[in-house]
């Protein structure tokens, strides 16, 4: 049996200016690279992991649009460029 969910988010996060400290590992450090790139504004990544799968992420999102500026070993910046096509509600 299938479920199927959706989420909905009603308040939009206006600013979160936070250091959060976790440690290098890939699948870590795909989703940061993911939510980094939905972010108004520059994202910094410290301690990324450099595998071949998180190369090609960066590699997808910069062909997205997403700038990525790789700063020193492992810091990089993240700055979003594009924006999803929002569809209007129907009103019922």
């Amino acid at each position: 049996m299938n479920k199927k969910f959706s989420v909905l988010i009603k308040k939009q996060i206006r600013k979160y200016n936070k250091k959060i400290k976790i440690p290098a590992d890939k699948s870590i450090s795909l989703r940061a690279l993911i939510l980094a790139s939905q972010c108004i504004g520059i994202s910094k990544i410290k301690n990324l992991l450099e595998s071949e799968d998180t190369i090609n992420c960066i590699k997808v999102l910069k062909k997205l649009g997403v700038k990525i500026k790789k700063k020193k070993q492992h810091l990089f910046n993240i700055r979003k460029r594009f924006k999803f096509i929002q569809t209007k509600k129907k009103n019922n």
